[in-house]
């Protein structure tokens, strides 16, 4: 199994967050059939397998009522796989190789630990792809938002956005979960129990009305399934879709282009700038991962391993406490032993620090400094781009972070000047992609 380019910037190989908690979703405003007027929601988690680079990552997904006996059962072989994946403490043969290199003690530089490959000439797949017309229409839209009429006269339409507060009731008494504020309901979403948006439809600003609504008769929740329900609506506002023209662009776009032919180029230019910036790192990436399959680390000092380590624990623990559990809680709730945590601490901080042996053993090959010229252009992006200066961005993430983040991507920036950029369908069996 090919390990994957575990990022540089902290000492780390990766976050091991495994999570297991559960949420409760507003009932009248989920999915259709989790917020049917009144519904409580639950989100299900569990540890999510881990990943080529030694990490696990949790989701939590918001279920349905209609879903949930399905959730369940996902979660349920989810938490299987997870038991099943703490049991499995073998190494692979790249695992004990990688455990097999040496520690030594300090007084050696990353030219002393590492044997680099021949990294020039590389083919690497152009990861360009230009934006079409389609992607400009689609992040247009994206930015197209209702807006709040201003006409106190209006009355609410299918595909408005109306603004409310309401309360349910069966047989007079209010129940849990049929009770909102300030609710923005789509019309036409669907979201809502069958009826209920179409009794919205017509009212004015500032209205109040019952709407009469009847609960399915299979309806998850038994107390309610087949009942009438009385739910008290008050229209807050209207908010509507506004038209994409040149009074839209000069009004909302945030930017200073005054007409819908002005607005579609500043578009396309801002995809294909992002465009060539993601097939820049895609194929600095690709060089990398073919240095790391193509480089051989000969020995590791033992405060690299140590200070990943530190930075392992840290991070997740302070992932268990965003959860309010210390990591001993957070790894039985995702059915993971202390035995396995420390398996995949021990493969994810030596594979950290052998990275960043190899990252460092390429600025000595290179000869960089903080006065070169990749260095600088590092330093610069990421001032253009974060909008603050380099002394605001130390005082906030600390010096230590930046100066590191600089010298991994100026690393990038320079080895990617070695390499041949050729189309996917050229490149070579010798390519970064198809090495190690």
């Amino acid at each position: 199994m090919k390990k994957k380019i575990v990022v540089w910037l902290t000492a780390a190989a990766c976050v091991f967050a495994l999570t297991a908690c559960g949420a409760e979703g507003n009932t009248a405003a989920d999915s259709k059939a989790a917020s049917e007027a009144s519904e409580t929601g639950s989100a299900s988690s569990a540890a999510s397998a881990v990943s080529e680079a030694s990490s696990a990552v949790s989701e939590a997904s918001a279920v349905s009522a209609s879903s949930a006996e399905e959730s369940s059962s996902a979660s349920s072989e989810t938490s299987a796989a997870s038991e099943a994946a703490a049991q499995e403490l073998v190494y692979t043969e790249e695992e004990e190789a990688l455990l097999a290199i040496p520690l030594v003690d300090g007084g050696v530089s990353a030219s002393d630990c590492v044997e680099l490959c021949d990294y020039s000439n590389v083919d690497i797949h152009d990861a360009y792809t230009a934006p079409t017309d389609s992607d400009v229409q689609q992040f247009i839209d994206s930015q197209i938002v209702p807006v709040e009429t201003g006409d106190k006269n209006a009355l609410v339409a299918d595909g408005d956005t109306a603004n409310i507060d309401y309360v349910g009731k069966i047989d007079g008494e209010a129940f849990e979960g049929g009770t909102g504020n300030g609710y923005d309901l789509v019309i036409g979403s669907g979201t809502f129990i069958d009826g209920f948006e179409d009794g919205v439809i017509g009212m004015k600003a500032g209205e109040v009305k019952d709407i009469t609504v009847k609960f399915p008769d299979d309806y998850w929740n038994e107390d309610m399934a087949g009942k009438d329900a009385v739910f008290t609506v008050t229209l807050n506002s209207i908010k509507t879709m506004p038209e994409f023209n040149d009074e839209w662009v000069a009004k909302y776009s945030q930017t200073e282009e005054t007409t819908v032919e002005g607005y579609r180029k500043y578009v396309k230019d801002l995809l294909e700038e992002n465009a060539r910036q993601m097939a820049l790192e895609a194929e600095q990436m690709e060089l990398l991962q073919y240095i790391v399959d193509n480089s051989t680390v000969t020995q590791i000092p033992s405060s690299y391993v140590k200070d990943a380590e530190a930075d392992f624990d840290a991070a997740n623990e302070a992932q268990a406490q965003s959860y309010g559990m210390t990591l001993t809680e957070l790894l039985e709730a995702a059915d993971l032993t202390q035995e396995y945590y420390d398996h995949e601490k021990a493969i994810a901080t030596r594979e950290s620090a052998k990275n960043i042996l190899i990252r460092e053993a390429i600025w000595e090959k290179e000869g960089m400094s903080e006065d070169g010229e990749e260095y600088k252009q590092a330093i610069a992006e990421l001032e253009e781009s974060s909008g603050m200066t380099i002394e605001m961005l130390e005082a906030q993430y600390g010096e230590d972070m930046i100066k590191n983040y600089a010298k991994v991507y100026s690393t990038m920036l320079k080895v990617i000047k070695y390499a041949n950029i050729v189309p996917a369908e050229e490149a070579s069996e010798t390519s970064a992609s198809s090495a190690g």
